[in-house]
């Protein structure tokens, strides 16, 4: 009563509300910190291998066309891209600079052709431990683009080299 005599009575009570009102959102903050802590936990106890989707040619394919702008792809061990899926893609991304296809057992020599007519910004390229890449066509491909830098070709078709230009 003294409180509310004094016209303040409202103001503390607004207070108390405030206060359980803050104290729901630290609690429900609290609990979405502990959910993603127990989700970053399970993730750290996967093997890597079951964190890394599988990327098919249909999906590169989807991602150069809504991704039109990439100025670096990394396809490293991804074992269902081709040079199918490449012949599809590579013409969507002309601004591709940085492309990495290291262990993709199915890109062969001319996924290399089909980068040298459509990616003529690339400046790194790593084919490495690529089974089914020569290196006389990564050879002919230094020559027909101006702006390659290096090609990483470690144990591509047998051949162990890196090529700084």
């Amino acid at each position: 009563k003294l409180l509310g005599a004094l016209g303040i009575g409202g103001a503390v009570s607004g207070i108390g509300t405030f206060s359980r009102s803050r104290r729901r959102s630290l609690i429900s903050i609290e609990r979405r910190i502990s959910s993603s802590l127990r989700m970053l936990s399970l993730l750290i106890s996967l093997p890597r291998s079951t964190l890394r989707p599988s990327i098919s040619d249909d999906s590169l394919v989807s991602v150069a066309y809504h991704c039109r702008s990439l100025t670096s792809l990394a396809l490293s061990h991804c074992p269902q891209i081709s040079d199918q899926g490449m012949a599809r893609a590579l013409p969507l991304l002309h601004r591709l600079q940085h492309l990495f296809l290291a262990c993709c057992d199915t890109v062969t020599n001319e996924t290399l052709s089909i980068i040298a007519l459509h990616c003529d910004r690339l400046r790194t390229l790593d084919v490495s431990m690529c089974k089914d890449i020569t290196v006389h066509q990564v050879d002919l491909l230094q020559f027909q683009l101006p702006f390659l830098e290096k090609v990483q070709c470690r144990f591509a078709n047998g051949a162990d080299f890196t090529v700084v230009l």
